[in-house]
């Protein structure tokens, strides 16, 4: 089997180097190889026989982990879904094992069932599949060698970015226990280091809210109201200045309703931010 060198990086790091699957070995009647992916984890399993002429496998099989290659493989099946190269129930993945000279890597394979109707456009979803890679690890403190941001359809960019977001949302900034090998068509990619991070989901135009419940507590010190309305519990920061704090007692203790004007932003991390609006009076409820 042929071996590909990936680029050595700065520092005394070593070199990464991946055996070539060969994928039309695994390739089914009636489906197609869409995605494929090798995570160089070089566990030890040795062929053994026993006294009687029995077969057994025998190695670190609790050492192989899944994990990664289920993350990525499965932000590209859900990518390809979005876009419409095939429905979810015509793709199927299969996982093995594949040795590689003295050691075993797993690798993920994600097949498109051939219909009469559908007919696969293998450079196009090479294009997905490394636009997909290359957003999982954008300004990541690993690398991803030999592949570069191909220019896809502008309807699909959406689509791809989306998808993306959504998966480093869940597993943004994790590391990569073992260097991933992406086989494409024509080229072999390697993402290794840290996925990038999760995207911010800040919104910091503010946007005028009319919040209404009953008030339940304030903190002079973290300056913060408590309201509870029909369903939840809003923490409301405040300035002690704009707030009359002896009315502000009186409204709690009563337990009216009220109607607070607050702000409403989201913080990076997409939790709702709301901060008291001081030109506007505490209006209490009839």
């Amino acid at each position: 089997m042929s071996k590909k060198k990936v680029k050595k990086s700065t520092g005394q790091k070593p070199e990464v180097i991946f055996e070539k699957v060969d994928l039309k070995s695994f390739e089914q009647e009636g489906r197609t190889i869409l995605a494929s992916l090798q995570q160089k984890q070089l566990v030890h399993i040795d062929q053994q026989q026993d006294e009687v002429g029995g077969t057994y496998l025998r190695g670190d099989f609790d050492m192989v982990n899944w994990k990664d290659l289920s993350n990525m493989g499965g932000a590209i099946k859900s990518t390809l879904v979005a876009v419409g190269i095939a429905e979810n129930e015509l793709m199927y993945s299969m996982t093995l094992l594949y040795r590689t000279s003295d050691h075993w890597n797993p690798v993920w394979i994600l097949l498109g069932t051939n219909t009469p109707d559908k007919a696969y456009d293998s450079q196009l979803v090479d294009k997905i599949v490394e636009a997909v890679v290359v957003g999982l690890g954008q300004n990541a403190s690993g690398r991803i060698d030999d592949i570069s941001i191909t220019t896809l359809d502008t309807s699909v960019q959406p689509v791809v970015k989306r998808v993306v977001n959504e998966t480093l949302q869940k597993i943004g900034g994790k590391k990569i226990i073992a260097p991933i090998a992406v086989l494409l068509e024509q080229r072999h990619a390697t993402l290794e280091g840290k996925l990038a991070p999760k995207p911010s989901q800040a919104v910091l135009t503010p946007t005028l809210m009319q919040l209404k419940g009953k008030l339940t507590a304030f903190d002079t010190e973290t300056s913060e109201i408590s309201l509870r309305t029909s369903d939840k519990k809003i923490a409301i920061n405040f300035n002690p200045t704009f707030v009359d704090l002896i009315k502000l007692a009186q409204v709690i203790v009563g337990k009216q309703d009220v109607s607070i004007s607050a702000n409403k932003t989201i913080s990076v991390r997409g939790t709702a931010v709301y901060q008291y609006v001081p030109d506007k009076k505490l209006n209490l409820s009839s």
